[in-house]
């Protein structure tokens, strides 16, 4: 189910099951829309779709769900294959921005996460800033932040 550009559509993985751009959805219950609680992760492929250290993207996942309270029952294998079937499903030689989203999932009260959380890997086309950025620089203005738990990449 090779995709042959990404101008056409990209394809989804949501909770294991490939889906159109279009068509993908989450339930109006799940705890990402009503609070907010969701984490990720974001890389590039390389070219030729390699990713360098998927075991490591996924450990970092992984940790944020467990310091925001997120249970994560998935195998780095399991998420691994998800991973290189939806890349498949998005074939083409351009370079692909990866997201991987953990969240909340529908739970019992609208409050609490559910026991199993929704996943979904976006894969999109890599849109690399303007070559004049990279060349000349860019004028930036700094700012402290520090997250409200440092060590998960949440929503």
């Amino acid at each position: 189910m090779a995709n042959p550009t990404l101008e056409i559509e990209p394809i989804y993985s949501i909770n294991g099951s490939l889906v159109p751009k279009s068509q993908a959805t989450l339930p109006v219950t799940d705890i990402a829309i009503l609070r907010g609680l969701a984490v990720f992760d974001f890389w590039i492929t390389y070219p030729h779709h390699r990713s360098l250290n998927l075991d490591h993207q996924f450990n970092r996942l992984r940790t944020s769900a467990t310091l925001v309270g997120l249970t994560f029952p998935w195998t780095n294998a399991l998420l691994s294959k998800e991973f290189q079937q939806t890349l498949e499903a998005n074939d083409t030689p351009i370079e692909k921005a990866i997201r991987y989203v953990v969240t909340g999932g529908s739970g019992p009260d609208s409050i609490t996460p559910a026991e199993i959380p929704n996943r979904i890997l976006y894969i999109e086309p890599h849109q690399p800033y303007p070559a004049e950025l990279y060349e000349n620089g860019a004028a930036i203005i700094t700012h402290e932040f520090t997250r409200y738990i440092p060590g998960a990449k949440s929503t």
